[in-house]
């Protein structure tokens, strides 16, 4: 493969070969010849063809992980990389998601401890001999990791990863082979780890947490109680018990399943997600103006004679080149010179909407409107400011003449052309048919409501039929569930809401589906029907494949029954459970309200064999 296993750390002299192929990559010549995104996706193509093929064997030195990340920075601002621009943003903040504001590469640390998780993983995991040999190894008789050094290349890189993988490393199953001491079992911690035991022999400590489980039930010991308690485990709200075999998760994940992705998403620290990010770095539009417009507007890393004074803190006279009438300021340039008010002038009576400096107040504008002119409006809004700012390059450094129908046709060139990303959806009117007509959008769509016959048939004899649904108010947050039971004469048995917390949607519907079976069990029914409005949910309730949260809740409510038919069916023939959701969500968590019957305050349910409507 290519990767030297050598005796002790790696050092620098092991990978300095792998740093010239970067820096052969990113030449000179390479990056004068290519735009700001063109050395973007070189950067991450080289990244992803040198760099992880060897992080995923051994921990990189510090100093060289440095080197490259200066060689990339370097590369993406000034084309060069032995040449450091001056006005630059810091790397940490360009390793953000595009949501947060960043540019969306990784931080080769990060990537590093990623792909050391997945090696580590791939060798606990395996029964392969050599496998086996590396865990014999690495770690004690006792089961303990070895606390010495060791001439190997690889185990710096596995020590460096193990405590984090063990703290999130969980075991759900029966119990028979789940340590009670040692083993995460009732959160991401173990008792040994909060009593600071660290013998594990072959006769220390060998209770299972079956041990203490009784016929499903939790029948823990006095003794073993109050060590549980001097670790802050809650001993009156302890978990439910799974059936069928011990098995071990990640909870980095939903699924429990491990991924790089989701180890990169653990080790990185998270940043507060910017809504005006979310908005230019939408699908239409081009990533081109995208990073222009996130180098000039929103991280303002530009030498316009403010940020100078700023970056050097010498006072210095400052006159706009466009206007020659104020000061020079990005905020003046993009909005507030005379020059900048006739092009926004422009935009204006094209659209009839007020633009803001704001980029999301400026969007805003825009509700009522069709999905098709609020992208149009947010693409001008992008093309404008970036084209100031290029126009006021152009004469500052080429003394070029401002021309005003040469500027706007510019303009008007950059909307037509990121046009052609839109794929919405105008409405039928004269306004908005106005608007393409001048730009010559080539996609031109209405939709067309048409109404879609909506019903439901009631359950069998002898069988129960369950209503789902589960709402959160803005995906994530505070989230509930709701259900409701009818029978075969489609009456009305009980309803539950249920307060979630904070959750998604997705979890908010699961939950409904899974106490709802459980709530079933009373009325002793082998066979049921489960109604929902969200297929995702269904198919998951169906394939059992769940969050691993849920997966002990969904097998305890499932095994009762003998045949479940799950039944999809739209909002508006689930109407009654919907809105009851909605209330669920002003719950506090784990908040149970049940009545039995038809309560009062549901003023209208569904009714079998009356066709309702939805328009699609």
């Amino acid at each position: 493969m290519g990767i030297q296993l050598n005796p002790g750390i790696v050092r620098h002299i092991h990978v300095r070969h792998i740093l010239g192929k970067i820096m052969d990559k990113l030449a000179g010549w390479k990056g004068k010849f290519l735009s700001f995104q063109d050395r973007l996706v070189l950067i991450r193509s080289v990244i992803s063809r040198y760099v992880i093929h060897s992080m995923a064997v051994y921990k990189w030195p510090c100093n060289i992980i440095k080197q490259v990340e200066r060689a990339i920075k370097n590369i993406l601002w000034s084309g060069d990389a032995e040449k450091c621009k001056y006005f630059t943003v810091l790397y940490d903040n360009m390793c953000c998601s595009r949501c947060e504001g960043g540019l969306g590469t990784k931080k080769l640390l990060d990537v590093n401890k990623a792909m050391l998780m997945k090696l580590w993983v791939t060798i606990r995991d395996s029964n392969k001999v050599w496998d086996r040999f590396l865990i014999a190894k690495y770690f004690k008789i006792n089961g303990n990791l070895i606390d010495h050094k060791l001439g190997s290349s690889v185990f710096p890189g596995i020590r460096l990863v193990y405590n984090f993988l063990q703290k999130h490393t969980r075991s759900i199953g029966n119990g028979a082979n789940t340590s009670l001491f040692f083993d995460n079992w009732c959160g991401n911690f173990s008792i040994a780890k909060r009593m600071g035991i660290i013998s594990k022999g072959l006769n220390d400590f060998k209770a299972k947490v079956s041990d203490i489980i009784v016929d499903g039930a939790w029948v823990i010991p006095q003794k073993t109680k109050d060590l549980m308690i001097r670790c802050n485990i809650d001993v009156e709200n302890m978990p439910l018990t799974a059936c069928g075999k011990d098995y071990k998760i990640l909870d980095l994940d939903r699924k429990g399943v491990f991924s790089v992705k989701s180890a990169k998403a653990a080790t990185r620290t998270p940043f507060e997600v910017q809504p005006c990010a979310a908005l230019f770095s939408r699908p239409v539009v081009h990533p081109t103006l995208s990073v222009q417009y996130w180098k000039i507007w929103d991280k303002q890393c530009c030498a316009s004679e403010d940020n100078i004074i700023k970056k050097t803190g010498r006072s210095m006279p400052t006159m706009c080149r466009l206007c020659r009438e104020n000061g020079e300021s990005i905020s003046h340039i993009t909005w507030h010179c005379r020059f900048a008010r006739r092009i926004w002038a422009w935009e204006t009576n094209i659209f009839n909407l007020q633009p803001n400096e704001e980029l999301v107040a400026s969007y805003k504008a825009a509700k009522g409107r069709s999905r098709m002119i609020k992208d149009l409006w947010l693409v001008a809004n992008l093309a404008i400011v970036t084209e100031l700012w290029k126009l006021r390059n152009k004469v500052f450094f080429e003394d070029a003449l401002v021309q005003w129908l040469g500027f706007k046709g510019r303009v008007y060139q950059v909307i037509r052309d990121n046009s052609i990303r839109m794929k919405s959806h105008m409405y039928n009117n004269m306004d908005e048919l106005r608007i393409l007509n001048y730009f010559k959008v080539q996609h031109r769509s209405c939709r067309v409501s048409a109404p879609i016959e909506v019903s439901w048939d009631p359950p069998d004899p002898c069988k129960i039929m369950i209503f789902c649904d589960g709402a959160s108010l803005r995906n994530p947050d505070q989230a509930g569930a709701g259900v409701t039971f009818r029978d075969a004469n489609v009456a009305v048995l009980s309803v539950l809401w249920v307060g979630l917390g904070w959750q998604t949607n997705y979890y908010a519907e699961v939950c409904a589906i899974i106490y709802g079976m459980m709530l079933s069990k009373r009325w002793n029914v082998r066979n049921i029907y489960v109604q929902s409005d969200s297929m995702s949910c269904i198919q998951s309730s169906h394939n059992g494949v769940l969050s691993w949260e849920l997966m002990p809740k969904w097998s305890l409510a499932k095994n009762f029954y003998k045949n479940i038919r799950y039944v999809h069916s739209y909002r508006e023939a689930n109407f009654s459970v919907d809105a009851l959701s909605k209330q669920a969500c002003l719950l506090a968590e784990d908040i149970f309200e049940f009545y039995e019957g038809r309560p009062g305050f549901i003023l209208s349910v569904e009714w079998p064999g009356v066709v309702y409507y939805r328009f699609k």
